[in-house]
This record gives structure tokens, sequence and C-alpha cells, in this order.
């Protein structure tokens, strides 16, 4: 009897140790990137530029990251051309 319980909670704790390493596996490769990619498409759409490319840099090759990579920094780049457009001197006028 003892020997069948000893077995019984080997195969247990192999079982249950199987599911924290798929879980872990999970969580590293599916669900992290997937939250951060969701983060960096949020960035974006709040047109903060600067977080979704260093988010989007370090996403690397995850589904169409590299696309949006590209994608964001032309958009950060017309900002910028369409602030440097409002920047304009005046001459004062001297008495």
């Amino acid at each position: 009897m003892f020997i069948f319980i000893f077995i019984f909670s080997l195969s247990f704790f192999n079982l249950f140790t199987c599911y924290y390493y798929l879980i872990l596996v999970l969580f590293t490769f599916v669900i992290n990137p997937m939250l951060k990619y969701n983060s960096a498409k949020s960035s974006f759409e709040k047109k903060d530029y600067e977080n979704a490319i260093k988010i989007y840099t370090k996403l690397g090759k995850y589904g169409d990251s590299e696309e949006q990579l590209k994608n964001t920094k032309e958009e950060s780049n017309d900002k910028r051309k369409s602030q440097m457009g409002k920047c304009s001197f005046t001459r004062r006028k001297t008495i």
C-alpha cells in the first residue's frame, strides 16, 4: 500500500511539474509577447511613438512587429516634420 501511494505521489508530482513547465513556456513565448504587442499598439494609437518603437524593437519578429515598427517610425518622422513646419520665427519690429 505504501509503495502504491509513493508511486501515485511521484506521478502526480511529475504531472504537476509538466503542467508548470507548460504554463511557463506558454507565458514566455505566447502570452507575454502578446501583451507587449498590445501595449505597443495602444502606445501607437495614443501617439506615443517613442514607447511603441521601443516595444516593437524588443518584440523582433513576433507577428507583424517589424512592419508595425516601420509604420511607427514613419509616423514619428511625419510628426516631427509637421512640428518643424509649425515653428516659425517672426521678426520683431524695431522702435
